[in-house]
């Protein structure tokens, strides 16, 4: 599988091997652009980290100027929460003296416990703050990990919904305009060339995020996905550069064979 990647990799990088990439089906084409969505955003997100630790830093610091928090309003209940139902991982209660320790977050009417990857922690609801203070700092780490890991998660499907689309926009546009001439391209080829093509636009786009890519020209924004003019320019060239060495080599029988199964 490694193997089979990397051979598509080092091809894709080549518009002269592209005669080869379009033979193969669409799904694996498909399967590339996930794969290279996959870790761009992986090394997005070790590139976002630094920022991820001050920004963690950053609201310790700022917890250090509240004075005190004094919250006085009780919360009455039907019935216990437990979120999800089964197996819960947060679990509140108004009834006194009672404890649920399975769940990582529990919430009583007069103490509060929480666990992260390597402790537990816990306080009294009548605490003073400068000693909550102190409890609360590591459960900061712990949402801050789990939002960050919901939101890369969140930006990955909006990214493969985006490049599947342009993919798809292209492949289809491309096979249309070469329909019109006499150099046709089977409609299957002219999409698999439109998907291996996206090794020149994702990694640009998603890898440099975390530095900032405004010189990337975005040029239209659509539900909070940016559409750049630079990507798309060299996304457009590498598929027209393609597609013509498709229909030069005559892709049935191509002059360079390489073996990968």
């Amino acid at each position: 599988m490694l193997e089979k990647f990397s051979q598509e990799l080092l091809a894709s990088l080549n518009p002269l091997k592209y005669p080869l990439l379009a033979s193969k089906k669409i799904s694996n084409s498909i399967f590339f652009v996930l794969s290279i969505l996959l870790i761009s955003c992986l090394l997005a997100g070790l590139l976002f980290w630094p920022q991820a630790n001050l920004l963690n830093y950053e609201i310790k610091q700022e917890l250090e100027k509240i004075k005190d928090i004094d919250v006085n309003g009780r919360i009455h209940l039907n019935e216990d929460i437990m979120i999800p139902s089964e197996n819960p991982w947060l679990y509140a209660t108004d009834k006194k003296n009672k404890i649920y320790n399975d769940s990582k977050i529990f919430i009583g009417p007069e103490i509060v416990k929480y666990t992260t990857f390597d402790d537990e922690y816990e306080f009294k609801v009548e605490e003073k703050w400068e000693e909550k203070k102190e409890k609360l700092k590591p459960a900061i780490s712990y949402v801050l990990t789990f939002l960050l890991t919901g939101i890369i998660a969140i930006v990955f499907l909006i990214l493969l919904i985006k490049y599947l689309l342009i993919g798809l926009i292209i492949g289809f546009l491309g096979y249309l305009l070469l329909d019109l001439t006499p150099f046709r391209v089977q409609v299957k080829k002219s999409f698999t060339t439109a998907f291996y093509a996206m090794i020149w636009i994702i990694p640009l786009e998603v890898i440099t995020w975390p530095l900032g890519n405004n010189w990337l020209l975005p040029i239209k924004e659509i539900f909070y996905v940016k559409i750049y003019l630079l990507p798309l320019l060299l996304y457009l060239a590498i598929y027209v550069f393609a597609v013509v060495c498709i229909v030069l080599v005559r892709e049935e029988k191509p002059q360079i064979e390489i073996e990968w199964n």
